[in-house]
């Protein structure tokens, strides 16, 4: 079976693009799939890969039609399965020339990972140098947004790039292959959400506590505040210098405290660790 490689923009970041793989397969293109044209038409080249955008409500020969634009960016719609292939998605991905398998798991020191988060990635392919119970070290890389260096990625927000053997480089050859495989992506898409779920329970408890934490500071900071303010109005007559220096710092280290449990919960929340 034939291999295309389509750009994923979901997985690119600003400066790597990540191709992902496909295979022809034979059966009818649902909408968000892609496909390749076994027709030669004006505006639709033969071999070229399309997207079905939508279908359509009326069928001939019990076919609805499969919406999408053409070369010249027209509305055009196919019914017959017999004039194109449907693109099926193998699992690997290629990155600067080099393939990998995209593996859900957790990774060991040595091995190339990937960010993901919600689907997205930053394109960044980086080394793991330590693995911890809740996340793994990784070689520092900046952030797409400049929010500063990545350091760790926790467990369940990356996907570890196992380089293609030469053995894998061809695309299963029955429909029997290509079943089996699918149902191997199913097994780990389950197991994925198996795993965010306990990872979301694990921290659960542990983000409320931090967010509580920081209302109970805001609380003190507002109190600690007012009672600053009516003693600078109002001291008592044995008030002395160093109260109110006292309570400089106490006030102070209150904002600090509450700055570094919202950083915390960033950290939980968004996969990462930045230095």
């Amino acid at each position: 079976m034939k291999l295309h490689y389509i750009i994923d923009e979901e997985l690119s970041g600003k400066q790597t693009k990540v191709e992902r793989e496909y295979v022809e397969v034979d059966r009818e293109a649902d909408v968000g799939d892609y496909f390749v044209s076994l027709d030669d038409l004006i505006g639709i080249t033969y071999g070229t890969i399309y997207r079905v955008e939508s279908l359509t409500k009326d069928k001939i020969h019990g076919h609805k039609g499969r919406r999408f634009f053409d070369d010249e960016g027209r509305w055009r719609a196919v019914w017959s399965p017999y004039k194109y292939k449907t693109l099926e998605p193998t699992g690997y991905v290629r990155i600067d020339g080099k393939r990998y398998k995209l593996a859900d798991r957790r990774a060991e020191v040595g091995e190339s990972v990937m960010y993901l988060y919600e689907g997205k990635s930053d394109g960044v392919v980086t080394k793991v140098t330590d693995v911890g119970v809740q996340c793994v070290d990784v070689e520092p890389y900046r952030d797409a947004d400049e929010e500063g260096n990545v350091t760790s990625l926790y467990h369940g927000f990356y996907y570890v790039l196992e380089p293609a053997e030469e053995s894998e480089e061809e695309s299963p050859k029955t429909t029997e292959d290509l079943v089996a495989n699918l149902a191997a992506e199913v097994a780990k898409l389950k197991r994925r959400v198996e795993g965010l779920t306990r990872l979301t329970d694990t921290h659960q408890s542990t983000i409320m506590q931090l967010l509580d934490h920081a209302d109970s500071n805001h609380k003190d900071i507002v109190k600690q505040a007012e009672e600053f303010a009516d003693f600078k109005h109002s001291p008592s007559k044995w008030a002395e210098q160093s109260d109110v220096i006292e309570l400089n710092k106490r006030v102070s280290a209150l904002e600090s405290n509450v700055e570094a449990s919202g950083k915390i919960v960033e950290v939980y929340v968004g996969g990462r660790k930045f230095n």
